[in-house]
């Protein structure tokens, strides 16, 4: 028998099942972060440099004008200012979301010689000092960028900052040297700071092969006129065991010629300088950090396994060769340009106990920028923030690194470190190095270096 509920008691009813259903309800998704699209306007120039050489450069402005007009955070780079064209947008404009809340004007430049900019490419190019005339270098590239970006950019404070990982870093290092008057903050972070005394290419004297091999199998001179980035057929390994790769490749320059690696003068450069020569000394630009004027925040991972070496011996010199400059680092439990992505709360399979790289972009770096272009009275970052693993805490200090006594400690037996210093008749371990069959990587298969197996 079918029963019916009387009118009142249907709305009754219909009014608990409508409050339940809303309960029920998923909370509204957040809306999607805006893009640099919703934030600024773009424009694209040929920034002409003192030879006549044109730099292509992409300036994105905000679309509101603040009062006092806003800084102007520049990047250079050989790894491509795309995306191309005046109505293409990054999803962020900056070095980080954290600055999207806030109106900067954000440029981004292809370094001379590399894609649509005019000239030459030159490895890690030397610096020149007592340039005259239209004599050039990274330096002057940097000072007549941001001379041009000063003058031609509307809305403007006359402020200018700079950043860049890696590469990108090797050229903020160089704006550093006879920088432009404008130029107030710069941070090179993981920077190529020194080719063969510990990043990228040779590490303590070692050729870091499956890290480079992997890089300059893809990083051929774009040629004499300038071009998009050109989306080439992926390299083929025929396996995915990198070991066995690299163990049956014959002599490194068997390798090269196999695979066609000795028509590129880049990777050739390596095999043609395996001492600390003239040609790396050229390059060896923290040399130069002497009289820096803008404020420097370096920046570093721990288990950054490309470029650990460049941020600390930048602080170094530059606390040892200009020490009236306002200079910071920042270390932290991160593989390379781990800061700039994600959370950092673990790397690998350690965990840190908190979001270390979020940290960094709210508390360290957008800080930095906001004091050195926005407002000094703006809170000032410690002189150096370290994070210590193990202990999984932020500490910081004026200097780096701190004070503390020396402790020999020596080999002993059964694996043990000792602080006692061994006598002829200790006992000793043994084991046999034979070059022909060299220990195997074991648990991970991988063709080129793992972004995290310092971890």
């Amino acid at each position: 028998m079918r029963r019916y509920l009387p009118q009142a008691a249907l709305a009754s009813v219909f009014s608990i099942c409508w409050a339940i259903a809303l309960l029920a309800q998923p909370a509204s998704a957040p809306a999607p972060p805006r893009s640099a699209r919703d934030t600024h306007v773009k424009a694209e120039h040929l920034v002409p440099m003192r030879d006549g050489v044109k730099l292509h450069t992409a300036v994105y402005s905000p679309k509101t004008c603040p009062a006092g007009g806003a800084p102007i955070l520049l990047q250079r780079t050989p790894y491509s200012a795309s995306p191309y064209g005046p109505d293409t947008y990054p999803q962020v404009a900056g070095p980080s979301r954290e600055f999207a809340a806030e109106p900067w004007i954000v440029a981004y430049q292809d370094v001379r010689g590399q894609y649509l900019s005019e000239g030459e490419w030159e490895e890690v190019r030397p610096y020149r000092p007592g340039k005259k005339g239209m004599e050039f270098d990274e330096s002057s590239d940097a000072y007549d960028t941001i001379d041009w970006l000063v003058k031609h950019v509307p809305c403007n404070n006359g402020r200018v900052g700079m950043w860049g990982i890696s590469y990108p870093g090797f050229y903020a290092l160089a704006a550093l040297i006879d920088a432009h008057p404008a130029l107030a903050a710069v941070s090179p972070q993981g920077p190529v700071t020194d080719y063969y005394l510990g990043d990228d290419s040779y590490h303590n004297g070692a050729f870091m092969l499956a890290h480079n091999f992997s890089f300059y199998v893809d990083f051929f001179p774009r040629g004499p006129q300038p071009r998009r980035p050109q989306r080439g057929k992926d390299f083929d390994y025929g396996t995915r065991d990198g070991y066995r790769f690299y163990r049956d490749g014959g002599s490194l320059m068997d390798l090269s010629r196999r695979h066609g690696l000795d028509t590129n003068p880049y990777w050739m450069m390596n095999h043609e300088h395996t001492a600390y020569d003239d040609f790396w000394k050229a390059r060896s630009i923290w040399k130069y950090l002497t009289n820096v004027t803008p404020a420097v925040l370096v920046v570093g991972g721990w288990f950054d396994a490309e470029d650990l070496s460049g941020a600390l011996r930048t602080f170094r010199a530059l606390r040892t060769q200009s020490p009236k400059t306002d200079s910071h680092l920042a270390m932290g439990p991160w593989t390379h340009g781990g800061w700039a992505r994600g959370d950092g709360a673990k790397t690998g399979e350690m965990e840190f106990g908190s979001a270390t790289a979020a940290h960094y972009r709210t508390q360290i770096e957008h800080r930095f920028f906001v004091r050195a272009l926005k407002d000094a009275t703006a809170p000032a970052i410690p002189g150096v923030s370290i994070f210590e693993t193990g202990a999984n805490r932020w500490r910081t200090s004026d200097s780096w690194p701190p004070a503390s006594a020396p402790q020999a400690y020596y080999f002993a037996s059964d694996g043990v470190l000792s602080t006692t210093p061994p006598t002829a008749t200790d006992a000793r371990d043994e084991y046999v190095s034979d070059p022909a069959n060299p220990v195997p990587l074991v648990g991970v298969e991988a063709i080129g270096m793992p972004r995290d197996y310092m971890a």
